[in-house]
């Protein structure tokens, strides 16, 4: 197995064409995101940002987890955990995984949740073999940006 890096976050300028490609692995129509906004991201104490790199130093994976203060305690939100297709199966989704559980497991965080959609058979298996286990619960969003008033 090649030697592969998983740190936090380390921005050049570059990398930001590799996790905008990666964005849009999992969603096509992802916003582009800019080297301020997630550099802004890594300085929240609350938010880890994980990357695989390959020999190249070119990013091909990554995952964050954003821990809220909830009233049953704190809460992990795993979001955006993506690798790039020509590297899939390698083991990089389950180490990016065990790093963001291992950093919320230190702040003290008492579950962690996510989604994906159900088309992602192996990101599935895989929430399933680290213990994640599926709720029954709807999930609901609403895009503010379309966000009429009701009375």
């Amino acid at each position: 197995e090649r030697k592969t890096d998983m740190a936090t976050i380390e921005l050049e300028k570059k990398d930001i064409l590799f996790i905008n490609n990666l964005l849009r692995q999992l969603n096509p129509d992802a916003r582009p995101v800019t080297i301020k906004s997630v550099m802004k991201l890594t300085r929240d104490p609350f938010t880890k940002i994980v990357i695989a790199k390959n020999e190249k130093k070119e990013i091909i994976g990554m995952a964050s987890l954003h821990i809220v203060p909830t009233l049953l305690g704190l809460k992990g939100i795993i979001e955006n955990v993506v690798v790039d297709e020509k590297h899939h199966r390698k083991g990089y989704g389950k180490r990016l995984m065990n790093r963001l559980i291992e950093f919320a497991r230190g702040k003290g965080v008492e579950r962690i949740e996510l989604t994906s959609k159900p088309e992602r058979h192996s990101a599935n298996k895989l929430y399933e073999y680290l213990g994640f286990k599926q709720r029954e619960t709807n999930v609901y969003r609403l895009e503010l940006n379309e966000f009429k008033e009701r009375h």
